[in-house]
C-alpha cells in the first residue's frame, strides 16, 4: 500500500510539473502580451536561447541581437520577457525619466540593489541620484580639474621615464591606473596611487578587469551574485589568491568609510560620501556601510574601465593614423597647459574624443527598462506596463546611415552639423538613469589626450586594429579574448 502511495505520488508531481511546463510554453508562445513581437521562437520560449550566444559563447548576443534585426525589423523579442528596439527615434522613451515616466531596472546580476547604479525603483533611484548630483555636476568637476590635472602630470613623469626604454607597454595599464586614481581621489579624497607602483597597480587593476567576463553568468544566475557577494573577499582570496588585492582594498574603504559615518574622520576633508551622509534627501536607512561599500565599488570599477577603454581606442588610432595624429598635434601646438574650458572648444580634439567614446561604446549592450505605469506602443505593437524594453549603443554607434563607414576612425565626421548623429549617440545612455559621472569622464578624456599627445609618441608593437576593435559584450566591451592589449614604445617630444 505503501509503495503504490509512493507512486502515485509521484505521478501526480510528474502530471502537475508537465502541466506547469505545458502552460508555460503555452503562455510565452501564445498568450503573452509580447507573443506577436517577432523574433525566434527558441528565444521567445526559453532564456536559453540568450545564455547560448553570452555564457557560452563568450558575450556574443549583442552581435545575435543585431542579426536578428536584420532579419526582423527594428523590433525583435530576444527572451521570454523582453524586447529590444533599434531606433534612435524609440531610444529617449525607452529611458525616460521623471515622475510621469518612471522608469524601473530589471533585477539583473543580482537581487540586492545597493548602488544608486543597480537600484531598481524609479523614486528610491530619484533620491540616491539627487543626493550626489552636485558632486557630479559640470561646475564640481571644473572646481576639481587641478586634481584631475596633478593625476594626469604623475602619469606624464612616469611616461617620461618610460621614454626612449624600449620597454613594450599595454597602454591600457597605465590609463586604468590613472582614471582609478581620479575616481578614488574624487570619491575618497585619496588616491590609490596606482601611478606610483612599478605595474601601476595591475594585480588590482586585473581583478576589475576579469570580473566582468562573469556578467552573463550573472545575469542568467542572479542569486549567484548574491551568495557570491555575502562572502568577504577576505575569505574569498583564501580559495583564489588574484582576490588578495580586493581584500586589501575592501578593508581600506571599510575603515574610510566607517570613520566618515561614525563622524571620527579629521576635520577639513570633505569627500562625497561626507555629502551623502549628511545629505537630507536620504533617509538614514540609506546610510549604512553596505550601500556606501556598493556606491564606492561601483563607481570605481565602472569608471575605470570605461574611460581608459575610449583612452585607448584614441591612442591606438591616432598612433596608427599619421593624418589624424597631425592634425591633432598642431590643434594642441599652444595647448598643453589649457584648461578644460579652452580644450572644449577645439574642434578636431572634440572630434577625436567624440569619436574615441563612440567606438568604445561605454556600455555597448542592452540596458533594460520597465515603465510600470505606462504603456508603450512602437511599430503597432503594444508594450503594456511591465514589459521590459532594451536598446544598445553599438547598433546605433554602428548604424552606417548615420555613420557612414561606422567602424572607422574619423574625427572629421564631427566637425559640422552633429544634430543629425547627436540623436544616435548614446555612451552615457539618456534619461534620469544616465551616466552621472559624464562630466567627469569628459573632464579625464579632455584632459589626458591634451596633455599626453602634447608631449608624446608613441610606436605601436605587434598590435593592430583587432586589439580595440569590442568583440565582447561583458556589460563593457572588450576585444577579443587573446588580445594582448595596445602595445605601445613610448617617445618624449618634450615637456615642461
Amino acid at each position: 500500500m505503501d509503495i503504490l502511495l509512493s507512486v502515485s505520488s509521484i505521478l501526480v508531481l510528474i502530471t502537475v510539473s508537465l502541466a506547469f511546463v505545458t502552460a508555460n510554453i503555452a503562455y510565452r508562445l501564445f498568450f503573452s502580451p509580447i507573443s506577436n513581437v517577432p523574433g525566434p521562437r527558441l528565444a521567445a520560449l526559453t532564456y536559453l536561447y540568450e545564455f547560448y550566444y553570452d555564457g557560452l559563447s563568450h558575450g556574443r548576443y549583442l552581435w545575435k541581437i543585431q542579426e536578428l534585426h536584420e532579419k526582423y525589423g527594428s523590433i525583435v523579442r530576444v527572451n521570454p520577457r523582453e524586447v529590444h528596439i533599434n531606433d534612435a527615434s524609440f531610444y529617449d522613451l525607452i529611458y525616460a525619466g521623471g515622475p510621469h515616466h518612471p522608469r524601473n531596472k530589471i533585477r539583473w546580476m543580482a537581487f540586492h540593489d545597493q548602488s544608486t547604479f543597480d537600484t531598481f525603483d524609479a523614486d528610491t533611484h530619484r533620491a540616491r541620484r539627487t543626493a550626489m548630483a552636485a558632486s557630479f555636476s559640470k561646475q564640481a568637476i571644473r572646481n576639481a580639474e587641478f586634481l584631475i590635472s596633478e593625476t594626469i602630470d604623475k602619469l606624464r613623469e612616469r611616461m617620461a621615464r618610460l621614454s626612449g626604454t624600449e620597454q613594450v607597454m599595454n597602454i591600457k595599464e597605465l590609463y586604468s591606473g590613472l582614471t582609478m586614481d581620479i575616481i578614488a581621489q574624487y570619491w575618497f579624497g585619496e588616491s590609490m596611487d596606482n601611478l606610483e607602483q612599478e605595474k601601476f597597480g595591475k594585480e588590482f587593476l586585473d581583478v576589475f578587469h576579469e570580473m566582468p567576463q562573469s556578467h552573463p553568468i550573472g545575469r542568467m544566475f542572479p542569486w549567484l551574485f548574491d551568495l557570491i557577494q555575502q562572502i568577504p573577499f577576505r575569505v574569498l582570496a583564501t580559495i583564489d589568491p588574484k582576490l588578495a588585492p580586493m581584500a586589501e582594498y575592501e578593508g581600506k574603504i571599510t575603515g574610510q568609510l566607517t570613520d566618515v559615518l561614525t563622524k571620527t574622520q579629521p576635520r577639513g576633508l570633505r569627500t562625497i560620501f561626507h555629502e551623502l551622509r549628511d545629505s537630507k534627501q536620504l533617509a538614514d536607512s540609506e546610510k549604512t556601510l553596505a550601500r556606501f561599500k556598493a556606491e564606492a565599488t561601483i563607481f570605481l570599477g565602472a569608471g575605470t574601465e570605461t574611460t581608459a577603454a575610449a583612452l585607448t581606442t584614441i591612442t591606438y588610432h591616432v598612433t596608427a593614423n599619421p593624418d589624424i595624429r597631425k592634425k591633432l598635434i598642431s590643434e594642441l601646438k599652444t595647448h598643453e597647459r589649457s584648461s578644460l574650458v579652452e580644450l572644449e572648444a577645439l574642434p578636431y580634439l572634440n572630434g577625436v574624443i567624440q569619436e574615441g567614446i563612440r567606438l568604445s561604446f561605454g556600455v555597448p549592450g542592452r540596458l533594460p527598462r520597465i515603465a510600470p505605469k505606462e504603456e508603450l506602443q512602437y511599430g503597432g505593437f503594444r508594450l503594456p506596463p511591465g514589459t521590459v524594453v532594451s536598446s544598445s549603443s553599438y547598433l546605433l554607434h554602428t548604424n552606417e546611415a548615420i555613420f557612414p563607414d561606422p567602424h572607422a576612425f574619423q574625427p572629421e565626421r564631427w566637425l559640422g552639423d552633429r544634430t543629425k548623429m547627436g540623436k544616435h549617440f548614446v555612451p552615457f545612455s539618456r534619461g534620469a538613469r544616465m551616466c552621472i559621472g559624464i562630466n567627469l569622464a569628459h573632464a579625464e578624456l579632455f584632459l589626458t589626450v591634451a596633455r599626453v599627445f602634447s608631449g608624446f609618441d608613441f610606436i605601436l608593437h605587434e598590435t593592430g586594429e583587432e586589439d580595440v576593435v569590442v568583440r565582447h559584450d561583458f556589460f563593457v566591451g572588450m576585444p577579443r579574448l587573446d588580445s594582448k592589449g595596445v602595445r605601445v614604445k613610448i617617445r618624449a617630444r618634450g615637456l615642461d
